[in-house]
């Protein structure tokens, strides 16, 4: 494109003026068509990155979530990581019920002993045993 001085401007007749701003306006057209349809792609691809960044949020969510935990601890047998702080409580929710504790009295046994039963079951039994005690 050619530039022209303001000299050389002042200088071009009514005819040559009309031709150079028919031609700026038909520039100026088309670089505004082209801007609408670079300003549309880029609201288009502004919306597909929206969509993709939220089915990743969801993809993440159901992959690390704590439901996807509880849906590995059943396959695998594992404590899933939200409930390994208080293992206990946990375990206790699989058990069954806890039975009833009954209080059992037990009467006190006291053993008593009968005074020189155990010379009289010696001596019956064992002839020698009269001989070395006295």
């Amino acid at each position: 494109m050619i530039q022209l001085s303001d000299e050389q401007l002042h200088n071009l007749g009514k005819e040559a003026l009309i031709i150079i701003v028919s031609s700026l306006q038909d520039q100026l057209h088309s670089l505004q068509s082209q801007l609408d349809h670079a300003n549309a792609q880029l609201s288009d691809t502004n919306r597909q990155i929206e969509l993709l960044t939220e089915q990743i949020r969801i993809m993440n969510q159901r992959h690390f979530g704590r439901k996807s935990e509880a849906n590995l601890s059943e396959i695998d047998g594992q404590i899933p990581l939200f409930d390994s702080f208080n293992e206990v409580e946990y375990l206790n929710q699989n058990s069954a019920k806890e039975p009833e504790i009954e209080e059992i009295a037990i009467s006190s046994y006291h053993r008593s002993k009968a005074k020189g039963k155990q010379e009289a079951d010696l001596g019956a039994s064992c002839p020698y045993y009269r001989t070395q005690t006295v």
